[in-house]
């Protein structure tokens, strides 16, 4: 989306939720001509931040196994597959975690 007034558009989002001790992370994307620039990774790192100041325990989402590229990208950023599961039309997902440390 572009704003020719100020010159600025989006190149991304990241959409999750707090829930007591733990995030869930539903959605992020990247304008595919920015792709590679790590604005994907800047944006978990601020996910993170919040969920920090939120003392959440741990990140999960939900990927679809057949989607590698997320699942590098969610690997490359700390995530863990942490089991399979199986939607209600038959399709694959793993389940991945990002589980802060204590300090």
């Amino acid at each position: 989306l572009s704003d020719n007034d100020t010159n600025t558009f989006l190149i991304g989002y990241i959409v999750f939720y707090i829930y007591d001790d733990y995030a869930y992370l539903v959605n992020i994307a990247v304008a595919e001509k920015f792709q590679g620039k790590r604005y994907g990774r800047l944006m978990i790192e601020k996910m993170n931040g919040v969920c920090h100041k939120n003392q959440c325990k741990k990140i999960i989402l939900d990927v679809n196994k057949a989607n590698h590229n997320a699942i590098m990208f969610y690997q490359k950023n700390g995530f863990d597959i942490v089991k399979i599961k199986e939607t209600n039309d038959s399709k694959k997902q793993y389940l991945m975690e990002l589980i802060f440390d204590e300090e």
